[in-house]
């Protein structure tokens, strides 16, 4: 299972790391993302309610500053899907960071994680709240059509300025 502690620290490192590839093993994940002109590849795992995000190095270097990954592609990120979401994802079960939980609001997310970097007016279609800076984390939310919970939690390194 998917633990995201455990994720966030392979942040910055290729699937060709031993320890990256280790995990995508674990977690019963054959594929090992390769460049093919997209600048992001993603792993989907629809039952564990995840996807697993590579970036072009190049890319990945422009908003998150310098790797030392070697290859091509480098794990940038993951997506949790709650049970709301629209995309057909099984709800993600494990712990999410920060003590935040799927069925809680914008008003609740403000009160843990403090102000967003970034927030949608109210009423927009799937209204997004950012937090660049979390403990070296960017986290993303998306908002539920009436904005009672969230449907899934962005979590990828924090971005340079």
């Amino acid at each position: 299972m998917l633990v995201v502690e455990d994720a966030v620290k392979l942040f910055g490192l290729s699937p060709q790391d031993p320890s990256v590839d280790a995990y995508l093993t674990m977690l019963g994940i054959d594929e090992r993302p390769r460049f093919k002109e997209d600048p992001e590849e993603w792993l989907s795992e629809v039952e564990g309610g995840y996807i697993l995000k590579f970036r072009a190095k190049h890319g990945y270097e422009r908003l998150y500053g310098e790797t030392n990954a070697v290859g091509d592609m480098v794990f940038s990120g993951i997506r949790l899907h709650g049970p709301q979401n629209i995309n057909g994802f099984k709800a993600y079960v494990g712990k999410l960071p920060f003590g935040v939980h799927f069925e809680q609001g914008p008003d609740f997310l403000r009160e843990i994680l403090g102000r967003p970097s970034f927030e949608d007016d109210t009423g927009a279609r799937d209204r997004v709240l950012l937090w660049n800076n979390i403990e070296e984390l960017h986290i993303g939310v998306v908002l539920t059509a009436d904005e009672s919970k969230f449907c899934y939690i962005d979590i990828s390194k924090a971005k340079i300025k």
